[in-house]
């Protein structure tokens, strides 16, 4: 019908394309689209991409269609490089060939044309395929610029060697992992955390004790000393030699009736008595703007670290105090 009310036919110029009907609107002839969501213009001719989060494919594509061909969906049609995320946008890079192990695809050009793959840490190459650190189990520690840097517990250049908190007495037993933890294994004849105990078998192997049950696993027997004597861990005998002063971060051993004590951690403790703070990542000192204390909560309690002086801050490089800080706003 026309304005007239009278059935007419209406002549669209041009004609519209397959996704468009010619109808008569206030008495002209025009392009109704039969999708309009998706093909606009005044023929129908023109794609859109509505699923399109800003209706232009995310500025890395462009929203294709065929005008000729009835009930056709656009899409977008992304340039070299990338490709469609969740919302049909051309945003994400796409690398050829594609990044293996976890590997990300980023675009190295303001224009998207140039891509890479950025790898996680236990890989490289233009793939992620080249595996570093492989000797490194996984877990003990990090693959930093190719090199494994050992987590707590673990040592040597491929963070295989446990490492024990306490130190296991030489020839008496090893360190080995247990329950994900370190711990003393202690060859036969010894006992303690830190197989320096020596087991008996019976109150004349004591001397100046008693050979009862070991309170650790109810199994071993180990000499109980009488007040005042102290286990010989040459002998296993109770002898009279004690430490004195006490073992400040460490643990009073005899051998050969001359007591000494052995430092539960010698990386940060040392001195007669244990009683001196070490600093094992800055092994030329703190600087003389800074002193190596000991760490009293946290974590770490118990490890030592350098505490700076007002004023000055650890230089991460060097590991000294030597790095000035402001205490206001610095005016040059």
């Amino acid at each position: 019908l026309d304005a007239t009310g009278r059935c007419t036919k209406a002549l669209c110029t041009p004609v519209c394309g397959a996704n468009g009907t010619c109808v008569i609107v206030d008495g002209s002839p025009e392009c109704s689209c039969n999708d309009p969501d998706h093909w606009t213009g005044s023929t129908c001719e023109i794609p859109m991409c509505p699923d399109s989060s800003d209706g232009f494919c995310g500025g890395f594509g462009t929203c294709k269609g065929d005008p000729d061909t009835a009930d056709n969906v656009p899409y977008c049609d992304c340039f070299d490089g990338f490709t469609t995320d969740d919302y049909g946008d051309c945003t994400v890079p796409s690398c050829s060939p594609l990044c293996e192990n976890d590997g990300i695809c980023v675009t190295t050009s303001g224009d998207g044309t140039d891509t890479k793959c950025v790898c996680g840490d236990y890989y490289s190459g233009a793939d992620c395929t080249e595996e570093l650190c492989s000797n490194m189990p996984k877990g003990n520690g990090a693959c930093i610029d190719g090199s494994p840097v050992c987590y707590y517990g673990w040592t040597g250049d491929d963070c295989d060697e446990p490492v024990c908190s306490l130190q296991c007495a030489p020839g008496n037993g090893e360190c080995v992992f247990v329950d994900d933890l370190p711990a003393c294994e202690c060859y036969s004849g010894w006992t303690g955390i830190g197989c320096d105990i020596p087991t008996c078998n019976s109150d004349t192997d004591c001397g100046y004790g008693s050979c009862v049950i070991s309170e650790d696993d109810d199994v071993t027997h180990v000499c109980e000393c009488y007040h005042g004597y102290q286990v010989d861990i040459t002998t296993g005998k109770c002898t009279d030699a004690r430490c004195n002063p006490d073992c400040y971060q460490g643990y009073c051993v005899v051998s050969n009736e001359i007591p000494e004590c052995v430092c539960t951690n010698p990386d940060h403790w040392g001195g007669a008595t244990c009683e001196e703070p070490l600093c094992p990542d800055s092994p030329s000192g703190c600087g003389v703007y800074g002193e190596c204390v000991e760490i009293t909560s946290g974590d770490d309690i118990g490890l030592t670290a350098c505490e700076c002086d007002d004023g000055w801050e650890l230089d991460e490089t060097t590991m000294i105090c030597s790095v000035p800080t402001c205490s206001s706003e610095c005016l040059f």
